[in-house]
């Protein structure tokens, strides 16, 4: 079910002995309905895989987790209509979820088919300098066939505090630039290749920036969700700028990431 980068960037993590990179605990969550032990079971099933800090400064734990928290909250949320009462409780959310899917049921007795969200942390980064946190969901609630979203979150492992590219790049028009090339060059398109007769989704057919950028070891991944910029035969679309190749781009105080 799982669709991820593990192709792009080695997400496995292992403790480093220097004592001021932050360490994580794994953190697990489920809620069923029905009896899910077969693929092909009707039922419903959520399933929560996550990380959080658990050993660090009180004020970078905590900013870290709650973030983590939230960003997984608000995509439970996203599964529930919107007259709903939301909550940030795991458990609360996924009653309102499985509580659509019996509803559902009822109305549509001879539906047999299993619903299913599952979400998972892992590490693109995790140093004295950044750590870089994928949030991955998939789901399948019904239609055609299931969806898959991914979140990056990129935190200064320093302060706890959420940063972004723009936090580290002193020419953001330059930045965008590189960008747009290294984006053509990955998907095999001309500098002139009009982007809408290429098949994808750019608005007055301009190149921009994805939602998700993430600060990884390798570099600056960019990473466009199925839907975002092509139709969903597309899957995702993701490309890394290398570290090097920002050398004059960076602002002093990230100058140590080349």
């Amino acid at each position: 079910m799982w669709i991820s980068l593990m192709f792009l960037i080695s997400c496995n993590y292992n403790k480093s002995e220097t004592s001021n990179i932050l360490e994580f605990r794994e953190v697990e969550f489920s809620k069923t309905a029905g009896d899910c032990d077969q693929d092909d079971d009707v039922c419903i099933e959520i399933t929560i895989d996550y990380q959080l800090v658990e050993i660090g400064p009180d004020q970078i734990v905590g900013s870290i987790n709650h973030q983590i928290r939230e960003s997984i909250s608000t995509t439970l949320a996203g599964f529930i209509a919107d007259s709903l009462e939301k909550s940030s409780d795991f458990s609360i959310l996924s009653n309102y979820i499985i509580k659509s899917y019996e509803d559902f049921r009822e109305e549509f007795t001879d539906y047999a088919h299993k619903w299913y969200v599952e979400i998972r942390s892992y590490f693109l980064r995790n140093d004295e300098s950044i750590c870089c946190m994928c949030i991955e969901t998939n789901s399948y609630m019904g239609g055609a066939h299931g969806n898959d979203w991914l979140e990056i979150l990129n935190f200064d492992s320093q302060t706890g505090k959420k940063i972004s590219w723009k936090d580290l790049i002193n020419d953001q028009d330059k930045f965008i630039q590189i960008a747009e090339k290294a984006f053509r060059e990955d998907n095999e398109l001309a500098n002139d290749a009009d982007l809408d007769e290429e098949g994808y989704f750019f608005e007055n057919n301009q190149y921009r920036l994805p939602e998700n950028i993430g600060l990884s070891s390798e570099g600056i991944l960019f990473l466009y969700n199925t839907y975002e910029i092509a139709p969903y035969f597309m899957g995702r679309t993701s490309y890394t700028i290398s570290w090097d190749q920002l050398a004059g781009l960076l602002n002093e105080n990230w100058g140590d990431l080349l």
